[in-house]
């Protein structure tokens, strides 16, 4: 029974300190130092608990460049940040894909480069709140790791940060995985519950993502955050044939006043305005609609009206650019199949028409003519004037 006892008692310790790291930190002149690896790199953090960010210095960002650690990509932004003595200064705004201390790994953690800063790398509460709970005695720090396997509000933070991850590499039917676990929890904020409607709607799971449409209380905050979440809803509706209320959503997506619905998002969305109206039957505001849609792209570009018409239909003059593109072909195409469908013109000049947008490779145009078995070539052979 001792024996027995001593094991248990062991087992525990064990488990106990397996669940946490020491770090022994270097003094350099009154503050600290942690060994590293960013994105593989040796280097020393001075850890910084009274930081909110990570911060680098130009000279070390160089040195992250031209090594081959972090590239363009990486660079997300521009910024000012207030410096300790109360001088505004410019900076960068990159992504550090990875942060290794003592095996813990942060990933994708938002750093500063601050212009005319010498510390080399400063770890800031960004960073630090990721580790996990902290204890600092002289120059031991200790870091209490979360278990994600039985720590809930670990386990949320460690799915959302999968999720994400998941969403950016397009594995979609993964990041749902992760958000449906979190909904699970009752951990998904208004922002979460959308990704997980758009993870569920790009794996087909309509009827989930109609489901969850409920639990999203606060429109307002959605768009604030520049996130158009009519669009999203009216996606959900159309996909499950509930085109009236599809119709009302995007409307809304149309008008709403976000910085991301510019006149190319405004195309896109008239586009799915007309579809579902061409699911309602109503051919001629789905051929208004599609109509909107080139429309629209022709405002984003500053061309004429009627300019995208003429570039699909080869009436361009000479010397006019071609602003052709496969968004561009996929609207007049629906525009032209929505006008015969509404009765603005004949079967015979839908074929010509048709033929003509097949023989400029209109890929949509051909596709019809295949489905169809017609022979567009042939067709326009005879049609010749």
């Amino acid at each position: 029974m001792r024996k027995m006892f001593l094991a248990v008692v062991l087992s525990f310790i064990t488990i106990e300190c397996f669940s946490q790291v020491v770090i022994t930190m270097e003094e350099d002149g009154g503050v600290y130092r942690i060994p590293c690896l960013v994105n593989g790199a040796k280097m020393k953090f001075i850890f910084d608990t009274g930081a909110s960010t990570v911060c680098i210095s130009e000279s070390m960002a160089e040195y992250l460049y031209d090594n081959d650690y972090i590239s363009k990509s990486d660079f997300v932004g521009l910024g000012q940040s207030t410096v300790a003595d109360g001088r505004i200064v410019n900076n960068l705004h990159l992504i550090l894909r990875d942060i290794e201390i003592a095996g813990l790994h942060l990933t994708d953690v938002e750093a500063v480069v601050i212009e005319g800063q010498k510390a080399p790398l400063l770890l800031g509460l960004s960073a630090i709140n990721k580790l996990g709970k902290i204890q600092i005695n002289g120059n031991i720090l200790t870091i209490a790791k979360a278990n994600p396997e039985t720590d809930v509000d670990a386990r949320i933070d460690y799915l959302l940060d999968k999720a994400s991850e998941y969403r950016r590499d397009g594995l979609y039917s993964k990041a749902k995985e992760c958000y449906s676990e979190v909904y699970g929890y009752n951990g998904l904020s208004d922002v979460g519950i959308h990704n997980y409607i758009r993870c569920c709607m790009q794996t087909q799971d309509y009827q989930n993502a109609l489901h969850l449409l409920d639990d999203i209380t606060d429109y307002d905050a959605l768009l604030e955050k520049d996130i158009n979440i009519y669009r999203t809803i009216g996606w959900v509706y159309e996909e499950n044939n509930m085109f009236q209320e599809g119709r009302v959503y995007y409307e809304k997506a149309f008008n709403a006043e976000i910085p991301s619905n510019n006149y190319e998002e405004k195309a896109y969305i008239a586009w799915c305005i007309g579809n579902c109206y061409n699911g309602l039957k109503y051919y001629p505001d789905a051929a208004k609609n599609y109509n909107l849609a080139v429309y629209c792209i022709e405002l984003s570009k500053g061309l004429r009206s009627n300019y995208l018409f003429d570039d699909c239909f080869g009436k361009l003059k000479k010397g006019e650019k071609s602003y052709r593109t496969e968004e561009v072909d996929r609207y007049v195409y629906y525009w032209l199949t929505a006008s015969r469908d509404a009765g603005q013109c004949s079967e015979s000049d839908f074929l010509y028409n048709i033929s003509i947008l097949a023989s400029r490779n209109n890929r949509f145009a051909i596709g019809y003519c295949n489905r169809i078995k017609f022979d567009y070539q042939y067709y326009l052979s005879l049609h010749v004037l």
